[in-house]
C-alpha cells in the first residue's frame, strides 16, 4: 500500500506523529476547495483518562498486528446518508476506508481489553474544530532542550486562533469542557456512526457518557 494519502485526486499534507495537524489541514482543504461539504465531517480525538489507548493496524507499529498504545490519536469521519468513511493517515487501510473496516481493523472490540486501554471519543464537527483548535507543538519538544523536537514537525506554521496558541491538551482530556466536542464511549460511538443511524449527535443527550 502506498504511503501517499490521496483525497479527490490530490496528495494530502502528511507528517508522521502530528495526526491532529494532518486532520486540520485536510479539513481546511475541504473547506476551501473541495466539492464536499464540511458539514458532513467530524473530527475525532481518541484517548482516555490514562492517555493509553490501543489501536491496531498502525503504520508506526513494530508488531505484526500493527498494535500501538497511543496517548491520543486523531481521525476524520465523513458521514452522509449513504456512507460513513474514515480518514486515518496512520492506519494500514485504504484512505478513506469504510467505518466497518475501520472498526474491525483498527478499533476492534472493547471486550477483553483492559480498562486502561479502552477508548473514549471526543466528537467535534469539523467546522468547530477549525475555529477553535490551536497547537504550538510544545508537546513534541524535548523538555531538557526546549527547542529540539522529538519528531520532525510539519513544514508549515503552527496552528493558532485569535485568542489561543495551544489547547491541544484540552481536546485530548476527555473530561475537559473548555473546548468543543461530545464525549462518547465505545458502544455509543459505534451506534452514532453506524451507516444506518441518521440522528444528529448533538441533539441526542442519551448517547453521551
Amino acid at each position: 500500500m502506498t504511503d501517499e494519502r490521496i483525497f479527490e485526486g490530490t496528495p494530502c499534507d502528511y507528517t508522521a506523529y502530528y495526526c491532529e495537524e494532518n486532520v486540520w489541514r485536510l479539513c481546511k482543504r475541504i473547506q476551501q476547495s473541495s466539492d464536499s461539504t464540511l458539514e458532513e465531517f467530524y473530527v475525532i480525538f481518541i484517548s482516555n483518562n490514562n492517555e493509553t489507548v490501543a489501536l491496531w493496524k498502525q503504520r508506526a507499529s513494530n508488531e505484526e498486528s500493527g498494535l500501538v498504545i497511543w496517548d491520543y490519536h486523531v481521525i476524520l469521519i465523513r458521514k452522509t446518508l449513504n456512507a460513513v468513511l474514515v480518514f486515518d493517515f496512520d492506519a494500514e487501510l485504504q484512505f478513506p476506508c469504510t467505518f466497518c473496516d475501520y472498526v474491525s481493523g483498527v478499533l476492534r472490540s472493547d471486550k477483553g481489553l483492559q480498562a486502561r486501554f479502552q477508548r473514549q471519543f471526543r466528537v467535534i464537527p469539523a467546522m468547530q474544530f477549525l475555529k477553535t483548535f490551536a497547537s504550538d507543538r510544545s508537546h513534541m519538544k524535548v523538555i531538557a532542550d526546549g527547542s529540539a523536537y522529538i519528531k520532525p514537525p510539519p513544514p508549515f506554521p503552527p496552528i493558532s486562533v485569535i485568542d489561543c496558541s495551544m489547547n491541544l491538551k484540552e481536546f485530548i482530556k476527555m473530561k475537559a469542557t473548555s473546548v468543543p466536542g461530545q464525549i462518547l464511549n465505545y458502544d455509543n460511538f459505534l451506534y452514532f456512526f453506524s451507516p444506518h443511524h441518521p440522528t444528529n449527535l448533538f441533539s441526542v443527550g442519551s448517547l453521551l457518557t
